[in-house]
Parts: structure tokens; sequence; C-alpha cells
């Protein structure tokens, strides 16, 4: 049930009792940070680099708080609701202020085409490049701050700074929806190899969350646990949440290794843009991980693929297919499929007792683990919550679970086309 994966996470440092009541608790109380002005809120004094004056040098200058400036037409004036919070958030959001603006267009097209119309998405001022198309970039940031009602002639209601019409906008256009393969547009390919006119789609690999999120949607919908809010789960350990990857906890002083093995933004900084890079640890993970293993063995109990597997064997090949890649395979991959299975089939009948006896190790192994985990949970200088859940099931994997693992290494599981 919705339930049934719930959970927290497991953290190895001291912890008042009541906070891990708080944290972990069913009964605990919903409750969210939020700021509160001062009785009466004072103004702050300047300071070059943000070192006091020392002895003998002038005090620094205390200045009214007030919005930027620079960004200000005709000269910032004062705050003078309370500390100015609601001020600010509208002078950020003024339509004399386009930056706010362009900035937000340039980052959701960033990460729908992995590109920015700027090339620097964190800097938009004198020292970043010219936008690749300028108009469009200024007709977006102006659509988007503007609301469009439905009585408008050969317009589509919109309300003003909808980010998802801003969405919706991007990825219904001619430009995203083409595709990556280019063999036909070999011309273009010389003219613009950095794809900067967007003559073709550019191929992105899946960040974490997303690509978790993925193995969960193959594992089928009786599995995915699509419960909205609530507190934070271990992404890490057995027993596996099947919550959304966005509801994983993540410790800022320590994020677990998965995470850093997968490109996983530091949390102590701002980060608009994650590095992708290839190393050998997210192959092992697709290969050895018990999550991954106990997404195969969901997979292949699928009620489509069991349904399928019942009219024959290509019907079990296409099923599989329309799960993890989306679309029916060409007749070289069902070849190509053909001759996996049996392969595997043959190889399997010879390492199945090697491979029960290391499964029975991992297992045991995997139950120790969790009993200490458990074990944690009662004392009251460690915040051990553990998810709640079974163990994925050690036991080799028929040819066709491998045959899913297979499929889960190609490139296209993992990337968009």
């Amino acid at each position: 049930g919705a339930h049934q994966y719930q959970g927290s996470w497991l953290l190895e440092v001291a912890v008042n009792p009541i906070n891990v009541f708080k944290l972990s608790a069913k009964a605990a109380p919903v409750r969210a940070m939020v700021l509160s002005d001062l009785p009466k809120p004072v103004n702050c004094m300047v300071l070059p680099r943000g070192n006091k004056p020392g002895p003998g040098e002038p005090a620094a200058p205390v200045v009214p708080r007030r919005f930027i400036e620079a960004l200000s037409p005709g000269g910032a004036t004062p705050f003078r609701e309370g500390s100015g919070r609601m001020e600010l958030a509208q002078a950020i959001v003024s339509p004399q202020n386009p930056l706010t603006a362009r900035v937000m267009v340039n980052r959701v097209w960033m990460y729908h085409f992995g590109e920015g119309l700027v090339r620097t998405p964190d800097d938009l001022g004198n020292n970043a490049g010219e936008p690749s198309h300028p108009e469009l970039l200024d007709f977006l940031a102006s659509w988007f701050m503007e609301e469009i009602p439905a009585s408008k002639p050969g317009g589509v209601a919109k309300k003003a700074w909808s980010i998802k019409s801003l969405h919706k906008a991007m990825m219904l256009s001619n430009a995203y929806q083409q595709s990556s393969w280019s063999a036909s547009r070999s011309e273009y390919e010389k003219l613009d190899p950095a794809n900067t006119l967007l003559w073709r789609a550019n191929v992105r690999r899946l960040d974490f969350e997303a690509f978790r999120d993925s193995l969960l949607v193959m594992a089928g919908e009786q599995y995915m646990d699509r419960t909205m809010y609530g507190p934070p789960v271990n992404l890490v350990s057995e027993p596996f949440s099947l919550r959304r990857t966005v509801y994983g906890y993540i410790d800022r002083g320590n994020v677990p290794e998965l995470l850093n093995h997968f490109d996983m933004a530091n949390p102590q900084e701002p980060n608009t843009r994650r590095n992708s890079t290839t190393v050998p640890q997210q192959a092992l993970f697709l290969m050895n991980s018990p999550f991954t293993i106990g997404i195969v063995q969901k997979v292949t109990k699928r009620p489509d693929v069991v349904a399928a597997a019942a009219r024959g064997y290509r019907e079990a090949i296409r099923a599989i297919y329309h799960v993890v890649f989306q679309r029916s395979p060409t007749p070289v991959e069902y070849l190509k499929a053909e001759q996996f299975l049996k392969v595997e089939s043959e190889r399997q009948r010879g390492v199945l007792q090697s491979q029960r006896d290391s499964l029975q190790a991992s297992a045991l192994s995997a139950e120790e683990k969790l009993r200490k985990d458990l074990l944690n949970v009662n004392r009251s200088n460690y915040a051990a919550i553990v998810n709640r859940g079974e163990l994925v099931q050690r036991v080799p994997l028929t040819a066709w679970e491998t045959f899913v693992q297979a499929l889960m290494f190609c490139n296209e599981a993992t990337y968009l086309n």
C-alpha cells in the first residue's frame, strides 16, 4: 500500500530524541520553516568585502533597505513596509525589471534543450555571451510575464509568470520535437557542429532523480508509491523505498556515495547545471545494485508482460521493449533478443549453483545489516530510521530477467533523444 515503504533515513549523528520523533513518527506534526519580521526592522551596515571597520577606520555606512539601484528605473527608493520583503519580491517580478524573466526563461530553455539561449545561465550581464536567438529570448521573456485572457483574439489563455505554460510552450514547439538523428542532414553538421541553431535535438542524459523514477515506472503502477508529501526517505539502503526520488533525504554534509557517482549537485552550493560524467560505478549500479535487481524482477512480473509472454516469444520481447524503451523492437533487435535469450538460457544451467551460493551469502549480509539498523532505532543518540518494506529477493536471475537488465544498460534507457 501507499504506506508500506514510507520511512526516513539512517543518520549516524547525535540527535535530540524529540527531533527523532518529529522527523519519523506518523503522528509527528506537519511543519515548515518560515520567516517572520521583527517588530522594528533595522537597516544594515555596508561592509567592504564583509569585513567590519578596524580600529581607527571610519564607521561603515548604514544604508536603507532597498532594491538594486542598477535595476531600478529612476533610482531605488527605500522600502517602507515592514522589513521590505514583500516590496523586494514585487521589485524582482516587476515588468520594469525584465532581467528576472529573461533569467528564468533561459534556465527553463536550458533544462529542455541542454543549452540556454545564453550559454552562461549564471551571468546575463556585461560578461555574458551573446544570445544564440536574441529575438526569441526577448519574446519568451515578454510572453512569460504577460497575462493572456481567454477572450483575446488568437490567443491562448495564460496566467502571468506561469512556469507550467512556459514548459508547455517550449515542449510543443517544433524545435523541441525534433529528432537527434542527423544522418540525412550532414551538411548542417558542417555548418553548425555545436548545434547552436537547433537543427536537431541534443542528446542528454537523465539526471539521477529522473533515471531512478523511470526505473520505478518500469516496475509497474502497482509498485510505484505516488504518495504526496510526508517525510523524506532513505534512497540508498534496504528495504528500498519506492517513493519518487524527490522525497529522498539529502544530508548536506554527507551526500550518499551513489548520488555522487551520478553527478548529484553539491547541496551546499548554488548549481545551475550539473556535470555529466561517465564512470564505471554507474554501470556497476545497474549490474549489481539490489535496487536495480528488484526492479528487474518486477518488470518480468508485470501483468502486461506476463500476458504477452503467454501469447508467444516475440510478443514477450515486444512487451519488454515497450516497458524499457516505449517502442517496438526492429527486426534486427528481435533477432538479437532471441539469440541473447538462447545463449543466456544455456549459460545459466552451468552457473546456477554458484549463483545460489553467492546470493545466499548476500542475503545473510543484508539481513544482518537490517537487524543492526533496526537496533539503532531504539538508541536515543541515533536517528536510525529504516524504510518499511522487505529486502530484495536474492535468487538467480532468469534469462528473461537478464534480458531486461541488459536493455537497461543501453544508452536509450538513460538518455533523452
